[in-house]
């Protein structure tokens, strides 16, 4: 409900900006029809999850071979050479935003669905990602996922409530991620353009000098910094837009801090570009904050916090689905229409599964 209503709030602010400001008709039409589809497809998932006792087996096994499809044909395509695809300006084999999930593939691996065989398949998958994320078309979120994922096999590996043969899994892929970071890094610093500036931008991020000064950064987390400080630089001079945000169609202006590299080929429009009325920021954090204000943010946290399992639920949760659905939220909201419907399924996971307890309690 509380999503609902944050969602007509962007609807009708929106709405007003189109009749009483210069809001543009099609930038709405587009938020409009993104947030709808995610809202959509998370009232789809629940129906179907609710009905059909599989249904999030059969979810999480569709994307989870879906990203498996997407390692090998990368690694593979990347590996013999083929060029189809442009990423950050630099040549590549194929690029997709699901491919950011590839990192993950590695959870699937302490859920009890899969045997032996598929385990060792999941396996080589996910190597053959990490391989070609590394090797060939590194990106900056796939970086630091990959850290991520090495520090949660660590957590696992330590932790007293885990069982004996989890905590072996996760010493050996742990130990396979480390040596990971050791030899391919170095070598891919030096011989891969593309992952040397990926790496450049992650990096960056763990000075803290940038908060002060964000001129510091390389120009892709610098974007990202920018945006989010010229949206709260807006509401500082129109405090009435801060709870609700500015809705569907609404833009952040750089007369605060100004964007001197943004351009039609790092993620803007070119009409963005022009008028310096920026539409379409990067991230979910800017995202949320520029259309929906801290009401939203509010919202966006309580489903951060759900998927990380503050409210426990007693239905038996897949560790790969609930960090799938903790990242697509955390990094992917407004990103594309077909990670919007995965958007949707995750988050109907959850609710899902609060609906089981619920029910579990009452017969309790």
């Amino acid at each position: 409900m509380s999503f609902l209503l944050v969602f007509f709030l962007a609807t009708l602010t929106g709405f007003f900006g189109i009749v009483f400001s210069d809001y543009g008709l099609s930038y709405f039409i587009a938020d409009l029809q993104y947030w709808t589809v995610l809202i959509m497809s998370a009232g789809l998932g629940f129906a179907f999850f609710s009905t059909n006792r599989s249904g999030l087996s059969t979810f999480k096994n569709v994307l989870l071979f879906v990203l498996c499809s997407r390692s090998l044909v990368s690694f593979f395509g990347s590996l013999f050479g083929f060029q189809k695809g442009v990423y950050g300006g630099i040549s590549t084999f194929t690029y997709d935003a699901i491919d950011l999930l590839i990192p993950l593939v590695i959870f699937a691996l302490f859920d009890d669905d899969y045997g032996v065989r598929y385990k060792l398949f999941i396996g080589f998958c996910w190597t053959a990602g990490i391989l070609n994320m590394l090797l060939f078309a590194a990106s900056g979120k796939g970086l630091l996922l990959f850290v991520v994922v090495v520090v949660v096999l660590m957590v696992k590996a330590l932790s007293r409530k885990t069982s004996i043969m989890t905590k072996s899994i996760a010493v050996v892929l742990m130990v396979c991620g480390v040596v990971f970071l050791i030899i391919a890094v170095p070598v891919s610093l030096s011989n891969n353009l593309l992952f040397s500036i990926k790496f450049e931008q992650s990096v960056s991020l763990l000075s803290m000098s940038w908060i002060k000064n964000p001129y510091k950064l390389p120009s892709s987390p610098r974007d990202r910094v920018l945006e989010f400080y010229n949206t709260a630089a807006y509401y500082a001079k129109h405090p009435l837009f801060i709870i609700a945000g500015r809705g569907f169609g609404g833009y952040f202006e750089d007369d605060a801090f100004y964007n001197y590299t943004a351009s039609d080929r790092g993620g803007y429009s070119t009409e963005e570009v022009k008028t310096r009325k920026f539409v379409n920021p990067h991230e979910s954090l800017n995202v949320i904050f520029l259309k929906f204000g801290l009401f939203g943010i509010l919202v966006w946290f309580f489903f951060l916090g759900k998927f990380l399992g503050f409210r426990k639920h007693k239905c038996r949760k897949s560790l790969f689905l609930k960090v799938s659905g903790f990242v697509t939220v955390f990094l992917l909201l407004g990103f594309s229409l077909k990670i919007a419907l995965i958007i949707g399924f995750c988050i109907a996971s959850i609710m899902v599964g609060d609906e089981v307890s619920n029910v579990q309690d009452a017969l309790c």
